[in-house]
């Protein structure tokens, strides 16, 4: 599991074969984050994280996906 702030990150994870998980900052948040397994807007600090190392295994992937935020471009294709 890679966690990447940045398109070329990802990418190069992804290229690799990894998992990855995308934190975003105010830099990166208008990039591409398809590729990812899931996009958040941080890790989180003490009592306030948005996702654990169990979160990372095969069967908790699926439910890390639901809670995290959907990439920008998700908006443009959301239904009413």
């Amino acid at each position: 599991m890679v966690v990447e702030d940045s398109r070329i990150g990802m990418l190069a994870a992804t290229a690799a074969g990894m998992r990855c998980i995308v934190t975003t900052s105010s830099y990166t948040a208008g990039e591409d984050f398809a590729a990812a397994d899931a996009v958040f807007d941080c890790i989180g600090d003490a009592g306030d994280e948005r996702f654990g190392l169990s979160d990372l295994t095969t069967p908790g992937i699926a439910a890390l996906r639901s809670h995290a935020r959907p990439p920008p471009e998700a908006a443009l294709f959301a239904q009413p």
